[in-house]
């Protein structure tokens, strides 16, 4: 799997209205500088292989997403607006 598949897949699951053709008219503005926290609710398998993604988006040199906090069912991703 692609970084592009993955990214395509997590939009997928973000944004269900994608799949059905509907989407929203307006995208919505951003409510401004802070951080943004991100529930993960996933098998282990796809806990892990997110990490992994996130770990390559650190060593590639991102800094805006960290992991918070995790347990082999959730995962709270922080991310940063820029």
């Amino acid at each position: 799997m692609t970084t592009e598949d993955a990214s395509a897949l997590l939009k997928a699951a973000a944004v269900p209205e994608l799949l059905n053709g509907s989407a929203p008219a307006k995208k919505p503005k951003a409510k401004g500088p802070g951080s943004r926290n991100v529930f993960v609710d996933a098998p282990q398998e796809h806990l892990q292989f997110l990490e992994r993604i996130v770990q390559q988006l650190q060593e590639a040199g991102a800094s805006n997403v960290r992991i918070d906090h995790g347990t082999d069912r959730w995962m709270v991703l922080v991310v940063d607006s820029k």
